[in-house]
């Protein structure tokens, strides 16, 4: 969220690491009450995990807007959680199962709306 007259949610990216900084997001946006173009941007640092953030307003808003661009990896508000349309993310998933004396691990893909698919069984001890 961005503060300025009031908060409000600009469009926001996230950026690749560069400058010593990593986790870098910018988020740009117009102010709903004084019209002021504000942009911050933040990251932490790769030394001391300090968290940096640089706010600018203005042209000055506008100028970092315009050399935080060719590093954004993603737009962030674009990716809709608990959708169907989360792109195609998946993670996986492993289960112990024991069945008589044998032991099973089971792998699954689930993805963010919870639906699980499972891909193999192993047998651990047989």
């Amino acid at each position: 969220m961005i503060q300025c007259c009031s908060r409000f949610r600009g469009e926001k990216f996230a950026l690749a690491d560069k400058n010593g900084l990593y986790d870098r997001y910018l988020e740009y946006g117009v102010c709903p009450i004084c019209g002021r173009y504000i942009a911050v941007h933040s990251g932490k640092r790769f030394v001391d995990n300090q968290i940096i953030v640089d706010k600018r307003v203005k042209r000055k808003a506008v100028n970092l807007y315009k050399e935080c661009m060719p590093d954004v990896i993603h737009n962030i508000h674009k990716i809709k959680f608990g959708t169907k349309s989360n792109a195609g993310f998946h993670y996986g998933e492993n289960k112990i199962v024991t069945k008589g004396d044998k032991d099973y691990i089971r792998v699954y893909r689930v993805d963010f709306n919870n639906s699980k698919d499972l891909i193999e069984e192993k047998v651990l001890n047989g």
